[in-house]
């Protein structure tokens, strides 16, 4: 017999185990039922996900080909021009894009500065309904050669846009758990989770004052600000 066989069945045997095919039934103190006691006392609350800008995030798919489905939480579409030598794809920050042929890609700088050196690996960042321009998905395609700094830049501009309108309405302490503060941190990372909300460093966005932006009051303002954070993440 060999060694894989014997491998093969002494996993088999394992999994077979009373213990690991009904834990519940044998390790005390285990629960057995759902603890319906604390949704109905609201130790969770699930009207909080609707204002969430995390969760709402993930509300919205987009079938970025036969076989990937992404967040538009996640994701920046790319749409697509005629080139000299082919086609570039270019980002377009948010989530309306009208009906221009657009494609997703992951929202993370780095990857998208790895692929910008790759463009053979940009074929599969073409939109699917490319011909619509009179363009083919045959043609050479290469990512915009500033297509970063396009995004964070539309980042910003959105951001700072938004500010304008509410700046003055935002307290400087936070009112809630569930919201951004921008403050003075000292954490190396960008954002950081603590006492029940994000915490930014206000310098990313050139503030003098701590903000407190909750969700449910601003939530175009919150997703774009967690989006930014992502993208430099």
């Amino acid at each position: 017999m060999s060694p894989t066989s014997t491998s093969n069945q002494l996993l088999k045997r394992l999994f077979q185990s009373p213990l690991l095919k009904n834990p519940s039934r044998w390790l005390f103190g285990i629960p057995r039922k759902h603890s319906h006691k604390f949704i109905e006392t609201q130790n969770y609350d699930r009207r909080a996900l609707d204002t969430n800008a995390f969760a709402q995030a993930l509300t919205q798919t987009y079938a970025n080909s036969r076989t990937t489905v992404l967040p538009l939480g996640c994701g920046i579409n790319l749409t697509v021009d005629k080139s000299d030598d082919g086609c570039i794809l270019s980002p377009i920050v948010g989530r309306d894009v009208g009906d221009v042929p657009h494609r997703l890609i992951v929202n993370n700088k780095q990857l998208i500065e790895y692929l910008k050196d790759k463009p053979k690996l940009t074929y599969h960042f073409k939109p699917l309904r490319m011909e619509t321009l009179g363009l083919s998905l045959q043609m050479k395609s290469q990512l915009a050669p500033d297509i970063t700094d396009m995004i964070e830049n539309s980042y910003k501009e959105k951001i700072d846009s938004l500010f304008k309108e509410v700046s003055e309405k935002l307290p400087e302490i936070p009112t809630g758990n569930d919201g951004i503060l921008l403050t003075t941190t000292t954490s190396k990372s960008l954002s950081q989770w603590g006492d029940g909300y994000m915490k930014i460093d206000k310098s990313i966005f050139g503030l003098k004052k701590d903000k407190y932006i909750e969700f449910a009051n601003h939530p175009e303002l919150s997703q774009l600000i967690i989006a930014y954070i992502d993208f430099n993440s």
